[in-house]
């Protein structure tokens, strides 16, 4: 029994040993298969990155190609682009060359048509407005007056030709420069001058062409001039009526200061009427000049409150519109048919005359003045610049919405406070503007509807813009002139 115990003990030995040496073998086979599997695995995952980085190089040195292919295609684009450009460029100056040889040509065959001052001055007048023949004549009769007056002086026989003056008077209009050859001038060896000779001067011939010019520049005269001066006479004459009126009614005294005094308030307000009568009337010829065939542009009505106000009540105002054409046609209008545009931009050019030879005398202007004289620093003139804008606003308002009684009224503390601080006279400024204050001058108003006249004030805020560029632009070069740096 003992040596059968030992036996299977014996057995049993071996199957365990069998049995583990079965196991190592079967671990070290699965460790062997393991790290074959990883290495396939590993060379599989090397395999597929080395696909993908050359999957990737391609798709770079493709993207690089593209990119190489469209900069090429670009530069090739732009080249074309570059050399159409230089070629049209090319085909531009020598249309331009061409264009301005032909234009030389024909200007050459019209010059040479005209064999005497007459004709050139007769072609001058028939193919350029009043304006440039006007500018052109003035010239041309100055230069043959100073040479008459100063023979001897070479200066005046060489005209430049390069300033902006002489190419608008003398170099564009055909015909100037064919006076000047005419009367023995000519062009030095760059064409910058005229010059001419003291052996070809001709002060007889001068003479003549002096006394023609002149004959054109006073034909092309209007008679504004005249018609605003009878107005004005007539103004005096019923200055000079409503004076002996109320000191005949006892609102004056007899003595000569009060009739003085009257007097002089009566010829303001008359001057004042006629002003915006003319700046009416430039309205109505600067629309003609405008649009000469507008049937709007060339007609007034003639029950407007302005035709009344503004055209209708100044003295003689109605012979200058019935000098410039219009005439009333059955519909109620003053009517122009078929405008002189000549007249009318002759016409023009006077009224604007007579308003600036008058703008130093409107009421805004003289009150506007005192006031900027007065401030005289930096700070005063801050509050000038904030009260005028200010007021500009507030007629700006009352223009575009003249029905909106919300505009009509100004509280003037609020206003000063708003400036920075009480604008000397200010206050008494906004009447002249159409305001009204009250006792104490703190609120001002516009009336209405009674006595609202939209387009007076709409004219006075024109007046009191004109007074205020002029006058600040004169009292900023003064301090400028004076030294003085606080409105710069």
């Amino acid at each position: 029994s003992s040596s059968s115990s030992s036996s299977s003990s014996s057995i049993a030995k071996k199957k365990t040993s069998t049995t583990r040496k079965r196991s190592k073998a079967e671990q070290r086979a699965a460790e062997q298969r393991k790290k074959k599997r990883e290495a396939l695995e590993r060379k599989l995952r090397e395999e597929e990155q080395n696909r993908l980085e050359q999957e990737r190089q391609a798709e770079l040195a493709e993207r690089q190609a593209i990119a190489e292919e469209l900069k090429r295609k670009q530069e090739e684009a732009e080249r074309r682009k570059k050399l159409e450009r230089i070629e049209k460029e090319r085909a531009e100056k020598r249309k331009l060359r061409e264009a301005e040889r032909e234009r030389r040509e024909k200007r050459a065959a019209k010059e040479r048509k005209l064999k005497s001052v007459e004709q050139a001055i007769e072609y001058m007048v028939a193919n350029y407005d009043s304006h440039r023949v006007e500018a052109t004549c003035a010239l041309l009769r100055k230069v043959c007056l100073n040479i008459v007056q100063h023979p001897k002086e070479a200066k005046y026989r060489s005209i430049g030709l390069t300033s902006q003056r002489a190419q608008v008077a003398l170099v564009r209009p055909i015909g100037a420069q064919v006076i000047l050859r005419l009367l023995g001038f000519r062009a030095d060896a760059d064409g910058s001058h005229m010059v001419l000779a003291s052996g070809a001067m001709d002060v007889r011939r001068l003479k003549s062409a002096a006394e023609k010019l002149g004959r054109v520049l006073k034909q092309r005269a209007t008679e504004l001039p005249a018609m605003i001066a009878k107005s004005e006479e007539l103004l005096e004459a019923r200055c000079r009526k409503r004076v002996a009126r109320q000191l005949a009614d006892g609102n004056g005294d007899d003595n000569k200061d009060d009739e003085a005094a009257l007097l002089k308030k009566e010829r303001v307000r008359a001057q004042e009427h006629l002003y915006y009568g003319l700046m009416e009337l430039k309205k109505v010829v600067s629309n003609v000049v405008a649009l000469p065939t507008s049937r709007n542009f060339c007609s007034i009505d003639m029950s407007d409150k302005v035709y009344e106000a503004r055209l209708k009540s100044v003295p003689h105002m109605l012979k200058m519109l019935q000098y410039l054409g219009f005439a009333p046609n059955n519909n109620g209008y003053l009517v122009v048919e078929k405008p002189n545009v000549s007249l009318f931009e002759a016409s023009l050019r006077d009224v604007s005359q007579a308003l600036a030879a008058r703008g130093s005398s409107t009421r805004i202007f003289r009150a506007l003045s005192k006031i900027v004289s007065r401030a005289t620093t930096k700070e005063q003139w801050g509050m000038l610049v904030s009260f005028i804008e200010l007021l500009d606003g507030s007629l700006e308002r009352i223009v575009d919405t003249p029905h909106e009684q919300k505009f009509h009224k100004l509280n003037v503390k609020a206003v000063f406070k708003r400036v920075g601080g009480v604008v000397p006279d200010g206050a008494r400024f906004l009447t002249l503007l159409g305001f009204v204050l009250n006792a104490d001058h703190t609120r001002a108003h516009v009336p209405y509807p009674d006595g609202f006249d939209v387009d007076l004030i709409a004219k006075k805020r024109v007046e009191l813009n004109r007074a205020w560029q002029v006058l600040s632009a004169a009292h900023r070069t003064a301090n400028r002139d004076h030294g003085f740096s606080v409105f710069a």
